[in-house]
């Protein structure tokens, strides 16, 4: 498997990961070498620049935080005999 699917496959496996890519908020050389660290990758270069070409890829896509909060604005909380009912 290539150091880009290895990259990409770890990225998508850890959605805060992916959002903090999408967020602009991760140092990309720290998560390059945990990427290399979890798979004993010994090409860091190649790791770090499937990272950034990822992140410039997914910069304009909606990261799950705003999915998860239109979601709870669409909800409609009913307390029921002390029972809370959540309808989503």
């Amino acid at each position: 498997m290539s150091i880009t699917k290895i990259t990409h496959q770890y990225i998508a496996e850890h959605p805060s990961i992916k959002d903090c890519l999408k967020a602009g908020r991760i140092n990309y050389s720290a998560l390059a070498r945990e990427i290399c660290e979890a798979h004993n990758l010994k090409q860091f270069d190649a790791a770090l620049i499937a990272c950034r070409r990822y992140a410039t890829k997914s910069k304009d896509k909606v990261t799950h935080e705003k999915k998860i909060r239109a979601l709870i604005r669409a909800a409609k909380l009913r307390m029921v005999n002390k029972i809370l009912v959540a309808i989503i």
